[in-house]
């Protein structure tokens, strides 16, 4: 979960509240981790993205796996503004390997915002 999260179950965002599974905010009765306008999406799509493949956000294209806004060429999990990241990036990270922040860079494992360097 993460910020102002209520009775989330699985990995929602902020402001969201009674999500059965990763929607966003302002996201109401989602089959399958689709977002406000998403057409002809298969899987885990966000706002405005189209022939995504796997779990792409706003404005990304050509995706391999859970990508987000602006987000292109991602390998794994990357969030706003993040490029070649490994995995479970978040916003302006740059080469985290794991569960890394807003702010964080060179994180090795579960970093929070504004931390850099840390271990663990």
């Amino acid at each position: 979960q993460k910020v102002g999260d209520t009775k989330a179950s699985s990995q929602q965002k902020v402001r969201v509240t009674k999500a059965s599974s990763q929607q966003k905010v302002g996201d109401t009765k989602a089959s399958s981790q689709q977002k406000v306008g998403d057409t002809k999406a298969s899987s885990q799509q966000k706002v405005g993205d189209t022939k995504a493949s796997s779990q792409q956000k706003v404005g990304d294209t050509k995706a391999s796996s859970q990508q987000k806004v602006g987000d292109t060429k991602a390998s794994s999990q990357q969030k706003v503004g993040d490029t070649k990241a490994s995995s479970q990036q978040k916003v302006g990270d740059t080469k985290a390997s794991s569960q890394q922040k807003v702010g964080d860079t060179k994180a090795s494992s579960q970093q929070k915002v504004g931390d850099t360097e840390g271990a663990d």
